[in-house]
């Protein structure tokens, strides 16, 4: 009898043991997630970033030669999407904001989800993200 219960006992700190470690793998995949998520996004941007850039610069440039030529509509067309492109360039910007956003969201999640310990993760992601 005792040692039946000592196998039990034992097989169920065993099973709590692989259930702690399957939920440590998920946080560690979610965290791994999280953070191929914030480079992409970030990636992104910039690459939106400097794709805007380039088209300012450009149209800048096509404007200052019809200026020259005296074309005067198609230089307002060209200064209506330059304004356009600059309130792009400001857009694209502001996109970090939202970037912080999710991860204040993901870490209260985290911190409401995530039992004990594992709650350390997300006040962790939630300090990243005031980092960033």
């Amino acid at each position: 009898m005792k040692e039946a219960a000592e196998k039990e006992q034992e097989l169920l700190r065993e099973k709590q043991k692989e259930q702690q470690q399957m939920m440590e793998a998920q946080e560690r995949s979610f965290q791994e997630y999280m953070a191929q998520m914030e480079k992409k996004l970030e990636e992104e941007r910039e690459n939106l970033l400097r794709e805007h850039e380039r088209l300012l610069k450009h149209k800048l440039k096509v404007q200052e030669e019809m200026l020259k030529e005296e074309f005067q509509k198609k230089s307002e067309q060209l200064n209506k999407e330059i304004n356009q492109l600059k309130e792009k360039i400001e857009s694209t910007k502001n996109e970090q904001l939202r970037l912080l956003k999710i991860l204040d969201m993901a870490s209260n999640i985290m911190i409401v989800t995530l039992p004990g310990a594992s709650k350390l993760l997300g006040v962790g992601t939630k300090y990243l993200g005031s980092r960033i």
